[in-house]
């Protein structure tokens, strides 16, 4: 890879690699085993990427989102969501879910909807989100763990409440019919 340091991962439905790098975004096709594209949009560091298609492959970096369209034709939005670090990306369900230094975002449809997820020391940033069956998220944030239900209605979990640290990189949910679990990974100290 021309790249030594990976950011990120995804993977398109084809079986196409994608990656962002500290300086942009490459492709590798697995069958070949070698890299076949390099995009380096600008100075601006990949932190996340989502794979939509082989035609659509949104980028968060510490500048904003991303668009490439695969073949380095790309946009770039920086003034959609409320600040341009954008951590993490998922998407599914018609939706594309943005986690920010200050807020979480969702993009249904073309309607894009900010919420910031505060607690009594301020603003939380949101490294990381699971969204659940019924609407609901769970958010790993700088200062533990934020439940979000349909009405955006939150309950914040700390270290005071049992959770193993308050400053989180990553959340899964597990759910089946004996139980529900949701694990929290610490972030860097």
């Amino acid at each position: 890879l021309s790249e030594e340091n990976i950011n990120c991962i995804d993977v398109a439905p084809s079986g196409t690699i994608w990656m962002g790098t500290e300086t942009g975004i490459l492709r590798m096709d697995p069958e070949l085993g070698k890299e076949n594209f390099r995009f380096f949009p600008s100075d601006a560091s990949t932190i996340s990427i989502y794979v939509e298609s082989e035609n659509k492959i949104l980028a968060g970096t510490d500048d904003g989102i991303l668009m490439c369209n695969g073949t380095g034709i790309y946009k770039r939005f920086k003034d959609s969501i409320p600040n341009t670090m954008v951590y993490r990306i998922k998407g599914g369900k018609n939706k594309v879910l943005f986690c920010t230094d200050i807020s979480f975002s969702l993009y249904e449809g073309k309607k894009l909807s900010n919420y910031k997820i505060a607690d009594s020391k301020g603003t939380k940033e949101i490294v990381d989100v699971w969204e659940l069956n019924n609407g609901s998220y769970w958010l790993a944030t700088n200062r533990g763990l934020t439940y979000v239900d349909r009405n955006f209605d939150k309950i914040h979990y700390t270290s005071r409440e049992g959770i193993s640290s308050d400053n989180l990189y990553m959340v899964y949910f597990f759910n089946n019919s004996l139980c529900e679990v949701c694990f929290s990974i610490p972030g860097p100290r």
